[in-house]
């Protein structure tokens, strides 16, 4: 069976068709590329905002780990109230850090 056995009409559909499957085929093939990469910056955003968060959280642990640090080596003799305001530095830091269990 040659192409000239087919009707003008059916060689015209396949002219047709077969660029248009072609065309759709790399169409949905660049469109799901581009899907996944908008997904992956979706995730990249989000980490980078906890990774800000975890960074605050770090900073004022430090600043109580070094206030408890202070009072102990004093022997409790010295001002209580800095490490009772880095406690609520770390507390308010702490409610600040997103919940990260959804993955």
């Amino acid at each position: 069976m040659r192409i000239t056995d087919f009707s003008i009409s059916k060689r015209l559909w396949l002219a047709i068709m077969i660029p248009l499957v072609a065309a759709l085929t790399l169409a949905s093939m660049e469109f799901l590329s581009s899907w996944g990469s908008y997904r992956q910056m979706q995730t990249v955003v989000k980490v980078s905002e906890n990774i800000a968060a975890m960074g605050e959280l770090i900073h004022v642990l430090q600043g109580e780990r070094g206030h408890s640090a202070g009072y102990i080596g004093s022997k409790g003799s010295t001002d209580k109230q800095p490490l009772v305001t880095a406690r609520q530095s770390t507390d308010a830091a702490l409610a600040k850090l997103p919940d990260l269990s959804d993955g």
